[in-house]
């Protein structure tokens, strides 16, 4: 006697469509847990003004990432981890059960004194409005938010684009010596030291490395990527 094939298909969910669906709640639960812990005392506090950010960058992590990255022989790390790592590294982020990274991030809403947003309206026509009548005011909070990981370390845009996140203001100079590229970074009246790299993309990550290094300081509050 043959079997339905309702049957047969039935028999595959029970199998399978319950126990994966049990696993993607238990990784869900745990990134949620790992959020929350990243969140930590900001959680349901709100500010008239920007709060610090309590991210603060290592030197001695960031003078790793540069000797590992002029290494020839870590080549496969270069191919694999380096941008990921550096991300970490400069916007502190947190890659719980996935490749998606969390970092900490400010957002803003507008309350009344009585802590109440204002009302929104959606039209006949799906249009939303926001009706802020009475007294309302910006206030910021400190959330999680998704940080990208993009290759840093081999493309000469997302370098500038790494540069401009967390170094915003800054530019800097370029110029080719035999086999490889020199960059340093320059501001107004200020130039750093002539930073070198087999390519521009990652003299320019190693310059950045360097400022950082020497001035911590000086990274931009609330960069996200």
């Amino acid at each position: 006697m043959s079997i339905p094939v309702w049957c047969w298909t039935l028999v595959w969910k029970l199998r399978n469509i319950g126990p994966v669906r049990a696993w993607r709640y238990r990784r869900y639960a745990g990134d949620h847990r790992a959020i929350e812990a990243m969140i930590g005392d900001y959680r349901g506090q709100r500010f008239r003004e920007i709060p610090p950010d309590p991210r603060r960058l290592d030197p001695v992590r960031l003078r790793g990432l540069s000797e590992r990255l002029s290494n020839p022989y870590a080549y496969r790390w270069r191919e694999t981890q380096a941008d990921a790592d550096l991300v970490d590294a400069l916007f502190h982020t947190i890659a719980p059960s996935t490749k998606t990274r969390w970092g900490l991030c400010i957002d803003t809403l507008a309350l009344d004194d009585d802590g109440q947003s204002p009302p929104i309206v959606v039209g006949p026509r799906g249009h939303a409005r926001i009706f802020a009548w009475g007294r309302f005011e910006r206030h910021h909070y400190v959330t999680a938010c998704t940080m990208s990981v993009r290759p840093f370390i081999t493309s000469y845009d997302e370098a500038v684009r790494l540069l401009d996140k967390v170094l915003p203001g800054y530019g800097f100079a370029l110029r080719r010596a035999d086999r490889s590229t020199l960059v340093r970074l320059e501001k107004g009246e200020t130039t750093g030291p002539w930073i070198t790299g087999s390519h521009a993309a990652l003299a320019l990550v190693l310059a950045i490395l360097d400022h950082l290094e020497r001035a911590p300081h000086e990274a931009a509050p609330w960069r996200t990527i």
